[in-house]
């Protein structure tokens, strides 16, 4: 009977023995992706609820698709505001400049926002659009596509700057307009700033973008215009887009920006 309850004894400590041990292990180690935690990091500096920062430059679009129509390129850095969303939340309406009427479509995955963020905006009908750019041709446009269409041996495309200004921060935005026969897909664009003086003041890539044709995109730049004058933009400068024509890559602008 001794023998007995002393087993009892020895079985009761080793049970309280593993569960202290069981009680007390030591948790396994949580591996957390390095650019998961970077975007959240981003989303939670970025300020108020419903804005978030670009991590990569992508394009907007017409529709949640990589073929429709691009509305504009949002900068790597740039803050966008949060809209809507697609239905399985792969995709994001965006506005942009966060205080313009601007929107468009974007993957989701090019923006730093977390999935509750992403789960709280509504969900939006599949093929929802936001509204066409203006394609509506000016003479000068519509005189040039005439021109270049009757010289070009084959379909290219033809890029036009249709206006350089300054938005919010005095950021530079560049208006692109595609007056060729074919559209450009994927490309990386380069654009070159100059003074009158001939100093370069910036030096951008943009893209990869494409641009049907006819369409309009409007670029906002990360290169601030430190003071007022008149400045040189050239698209494509080391000629790396086949095009119709050069001559409507270069337009030149008084910019003055706005002192805070």
């Amino acid at each position: 009977m001794v023998a007995g309850l002393l087993l009892g004894l020895l079985a009761l400590r080793g049970w309280r023995a593993s569960q202290s041990a069981a009680g007390h292990a030591t948790p396994a180690a949580v591996v957390i992706d390095a650019a998961t935690t970077t975007a959240r990091a981003t989303a939670m500096a970025s300020g108020a609820s419903g804005l978030s920062t670009a991590v990569t430059t992508t394009n907007l679009y017409l529709l949640p698709d990589r073929t429709s129509e691009l509305v504009a390129v949002l900068a790597a850095g740039e803050r966008a505001s949060l809209t809507g969303r697609s239905q399985d939340g792969s995709w994001l309406l965006v506005r942009y400049p966060a205080d313009s009427p601007r929107q468009g479509w974007t993957r989701t995955s090019s923006l730093a926002v977390d999935a509750e963020t992403v789960r709280a905006l509504p969900a939006l009908p599949a093929g929802t659009s936001v509204a066409a750019p203006d394609r509506s041709p000016t003479a000068t446009s519509a005189a040039a596509a005439t021109a270049t269409a009757t010289t070009a041996p084959s379909p290219l495309p033809d890029l036009a700057i249709t206006e350089v200004v300054l938005l919010q921060g005095n950021h530079l935005a560049v208006g692109i307009r595609n007056l060729g026969q074919q559209a450009i897909v994927d490309a990386t664009i380069g654009v070159n700033v100059t003074n009158l003086e001939g100093d370069l003041v910036g030096v951008l890539s943009v893209g990869p973008a494409s641009l049907a044709v006819g369409a309009n995109a409007t670029v906002v730049t990360p290169l601030v215009i430190p003071r007022a004058g008149s400045y040189r933009v050239e698209l494509d400068p080391a000629n790396e887009v086949a095009e119709i024509q050069k001559l409507n890559n270069i337009r030149f602008a008084l910019l003055v920006p706005v002192k805070g």
